[in-house]
């Protein structure tokens, strides 16, 4: 009898630390202003605009200048701007990330997407560029770098979609 009790003591605690390990892992959906989940993967924020496409231009270019980022190349005839490389918060495995957005306004809307360029802080390891897209768990560096993509987004408008392209 005393067996059992030992044992079922036992199950509980392996089935309830199972529990918690599945409930933190699970974490939380990330939103859209309006209320959507945030499909995971997608790699593109679009903006609806109700400006001229030159005034977009301009006005996603200034938005980006007050967040920190310098313009690396900019071409008025297609409307297209790529930022130089500015680092981001680092991710639990200790790595620096460096972000670099790309806009391109296009008729009545503008697609902002992102590069991620990651490497060690303690050395000049190079781990390599990957398009920023939607996944990861929170601290990690695609997170992160989503996370400042998503940000600088929704602070220069709130009516956004998402698209994997």
């Amino acid at each position: 009898m005393l067996k059992n009790v030992k044992i079922g003591g036992i199950m509980k605690k392996l089935l309830f630390g199972i529990l918690l390990i599945v409930v933190g892992c699970a974490g939380t959906q990330d939103l859209a202003p309006d209320g959507t989940p945030i499909p995971i993967g997608v790699n593109t924020i679009i903006f609806q605009i109700q400006e001229s496409p030159e005034d977009a231009f301009r006005d996603i270019g200034r938005h980006l200048i007050q967040n920190g980022f310098s313009i690396e190349n900019s071409s008025d005839q297609f409307l297209t701007l790529t930022t130089s490389y500015r680092n981001t918060s680092s991710g639990s495995l200790s790595a620096a990330t460096d972000i670099s957005i790309t806009a391109s306004v296009m008729d009545d809307h503008i697609l902002l997407y992102g590069t991620a360029r990651q490497g060690m802080q303690l050395g000049t390891t190079d781990l390599g560029e990957n398009r920023i897209e939607h996944r990861g768990q929170s601290g990690s560096i695609m997170r992160n770098a989503w996370d400042e993509l998503y940000q600088l987004a929704l602070s220069f408008s709130e009516n956004l979609r998402f698209e994997t392209r």
